[in-house]
């Protein structure tokens, strides 16, 4: 399970062993905007020489994440922020999310109205001598 834009997501749809769901959560947290992914477990059983054909041996390095500390992150696995922004699709994700996000600030502008401020009177500075 990983979280993309704040709504849980899942990686794979049918059931792999805990290390290759670890493996497919590191490789698709590294290659994406979500930083962190959680193995659940699943109802059915999972067979046990299943390989992914996501992943391809040493694409998910362990050295880029570290476990969750705080309580809400309690049993994920986060990546590190030095390792977060290192692929050009996450790059793209980001700036695609900006264009997005600055398309709708001026939407919105064409519909809100703001009142007009009456501009301060300035004090006039006296000195004395």
């Amino acid at each position: 399970m990983m979280f993309e834009f704040g709504k849980r997501v899942k990686a794979n749809i049918q059931p792999l062993p805990k290390k290759e769901a670890e493996r497919v959560g590191r490789v698709v947290a590294d290659k994406t905007l979500s930083a962190s992914f959680k193995v659940t477990k699943s109802k059915t059983q999972a067979p046990a020489s299943r390989r992914s054909k996501l992943v391809k041996k040493g694409d998910a390095p362990l050295f880029k994440f570290r476990p969750g500390r705080t309580a809400k992150t309690k049993g994920f696995t986060v990546e590190k922020s030095k390792f977060r922004l290192d692929s050009p699709g996450e790059v793209k994700g980001i700036t695609a999310s900006r264009f997005i996000a600055n398309k709708k600030k001026r939407f919105m502008k064409l519909f809100t109205t703001k009142k007009k401020q009456k501009p301060k009177k300035r004090k006039r500075k006296t000195f004395a001598f």
